[in-house]
């Protein structure tokens, strides 16, 4: 059986990484796209409509078009690590191992921690209801905090990865060749 070959595995190493860009740059467009219009849109409205309209998304959310985006930047990210770590492609592993943490813990896991229960709650309150309308306002300005953690974590491991595909490889024996006396040096 013969082992992990860096040299014939370089280029699923950047293919992995590219498709982990384009996916995590997607997903910090949506999130951004929601922050800087759909939520601004539902808090200026009548917080019946803002209700309704988010009861509407919620259930328009789930298609397979944006289960692929949503689901396939962390499954990428995954890949992408585990490739990394044993391809030890240093410094640029580190790179996807930071980018790819970054986003599972700040994008995707927040979205099941923080803003998928807060979306669950706000459809259960009911347009008919006073105070809905508070809670209501109370639960887009909570979701949209933790939205903009998942712009900054999406945007800051694109931005990692994006690093991984220009760093140099270490050469290997670098530091030792460093640390070696200049000849004739005493």
């Amino acid at each position: 059986m013969r082992g992990f070959n860096v040299n014939n595995n370089a280029t699923a190493a950047k293919t992995l990484r590219l498709a982990a860009i384009l996916w995590t740059g997607v997903m910090a467009g949506f999130f951004y796209a929601l922050s800087a219009v759909v939520i601004p849109g539902l808090g200026a409205a009548d917080p019946v409509v803002a209700m309704e309209s988010m009861h509407v998304i919620n259930a328009t959310a789930r298609n397979l078009v944006f289960t692929v985006g949503f689901f396939g930047a962390p499954l990428l990210c995954a890949v992408a690590m585990f490739h990394a770590v044993f391809a030890r492609d240093w410094p640029a592993a580190s790179m996807v191992l930071f980018g790819g943490a970054v986003y599972l813990i700040g994008a995707f896991a927040v979205t099941f921690v923080f803003n998928q229960p807060l979306t669950e709650a706000l459809g259960r309150l009911d347009p008919g209801v006073a105070a809905s309308h508070t809670n209501t306002l109370r639960h887009i300005s909570e979701w949209s905090i933790w939205n903009n953690v998942r712009i900054v974590s999406s945007a800051v491991a694109f931005a990692s990865l994006v690093c991984s595909q220009v760093i140099k490889p270490a050469r290997s024996g670098a530091v030792l060749e460093m640390a070696r006396p200049a000849p004739g040096a005493a």
